[in-house]
């Protein structure tokens, strides 16, 4: 992904030209033509270009030229004939935002530029072209132009690295990080990227190059692409090391008996953070199907490392339902069946000032008389299964509910 920039434009249109006529380097004006809209790109389409652009158009060849633009409406006309069929490309340097449209022979509009990012506006195209078959492209200015602009435009034919090897900055260049590994985060790791040409020159970060990063995120490899505004031709990539996080405490929550083995969720103490079930395998484990205290033995994998104790408890099913039995004006006695495995059953009471529950009395039986509380419109409390596991006790996580008027 590109760091700190939006994802390449679209392709407004490929276009892709080699030169016939202009020596690599050479500097001059063209000739321009009378549009008065200054964004062509956008209306490239429809634009009815003045045939006079296309009568004076200069002829070039492949390699590397100088463009000047000195106002918003000029624009700079070129004559190509490629001498083998093939794929070419064309490209900018600068910093400024130029723009190219391709034509055909019969003046017939074939494509236009991209830009190469939404922060540097340099163009990238690539066409497939005939030999023997003539070609015009057209250059200009994608945004207004107050002086004079100059900027550089690559001219070759896809791939060939001799071609622009006046361009090919990136491929000869040094390019460093201040780290080559780093520990797992769970987002994407964007290393900071150092570039000094093969001349020891440090080069800008959306000027003179784009940055693109692979396989940032989980362990292992990532592999950062630095890549120069001369298109594919020109680009370098290194790797990093992603190593696996330490993992800190952990703990997970209680369960309710099912009758049936369960497996528990591991949580990071710190972060809240679930962990996923691929993170880690359980190595040693107590009865996981009985009413209890319980441990496992987590070993963590993968993007995580490290050997974890966790305790967590299995619970008593609660109490489902109840039925009235009988009531008077300050008492109601209600029955409920009986949970498999309880030793007992808790009557409790919310206590709205304390704003707790407060225990009024444990009982062995399945039929429970309860006296109001005073001044309460309500006789309501709970019933929570209690069952003893050696010399503890484990209560229902919750219970069941009565209210009565």
């Amino acid at each position: 992904m590109i760091r700190k920039i939006s994802k390449l434009v679209s392709l407004t249109m490929a276009a892709i030209i080699a030169m016939t006529g202009v020596a690599a380097g050479d500097s001059f004006n063209c000739f321009a033509g009378n549009n008065p809209d200054s964004n062509v790109v956008a209306q490239a389409a429809a634009e009815t270009v003045e045939t006079n652009g296309f009568k004076t158009a200069t002829a070039v060849s492949t390699g590397s030229i100088n463009c000047v633009i000195k106002e918003s409406t000029e624009k700079l006309y070129y004559k190509f004939v490629p001498e083998k069929t093939d794929t070419y490309v064309i490209s900018s340097e600068g910093n400024y935002d130029p723009m190219v449209i391709l034509y055909d022979s019969s003046e017939s509009f074939i494509a236009s530029n991209k830009d190469l990012s939404t922060i540097n506006s340099n163009f990238y195209l690539e066409q497939s072209l005939t030999a023997g078959k003539t070609y015009y492209y057209m250059i200009g200015s994608d945004v207004a132009v107050s002086s004079p602009i100059s900027f550089k435009v690559n001219l070759y034919v896809k791939g060939d690295a001799a071609a622009t090897s006046g361009a090919a900055v990136i491929k000869n260049s040094t390019i460093t990080t201040t780290k080559t590994a780093y520990t797992y985060t769970g987002s994407e790791i964007e290393p900071v990227v150092k570039v000094v040409s093969k001349e020891g020159k440090t080069l800008t970060e959306n000027e003179d190059y784009y940055v693109t990063y692979k396989n940032n995120i989980n362990k292992g490899t990532g592999t950062i692409t630095v890549v120069g505004y001369a298109g594919n031709v020109d680009k370098k990539s290194i790797t990093f090391k992603i190593n696996a996080k330490k993992v800190g405490k952990v703990f997970s929550l209680n369960y309710t008996y099912k009758g049936k083995k369960i497996t528990p969720k591991i949580y990071d103490k710190k972060t809240k953070k679930l962990y996923k079930k691929t993170d880690y395998t359980i190595k040693k484990k107590t009865n996981l199907k009985k009413v209890g205290t319980q441990t496992v033995k987590i070993k963590f994998k993968g993007n995580y490392k490290g050997t974890k104790t966790v305790k967590f408890k299995i619970l008593p099913k609660e109490v489902k339902k109840y039925k009235v039995v009988k009531k008077t004006s300050d008492t109601v006695t209600v029955s409920f069946t009986r949970v498999k495995g309880a030793t007992a059953y808790r009557i409790r009471r919310y206590n709205s000032k304390k704003k707790k529950y407060q225990n009024l009395f444990t009982t062995k039986s399945n039929q429970v008389t309860v006296k109001k509380e005073a001044g309460s419109k309500y006789n309501s409390f709970m019933i929570q299964t209690v069952q003893k596991v050696g010399k503890k006790n484990y209560y229902s996580e919750d219970g069941c509910f009565v209210s009565e008027k």
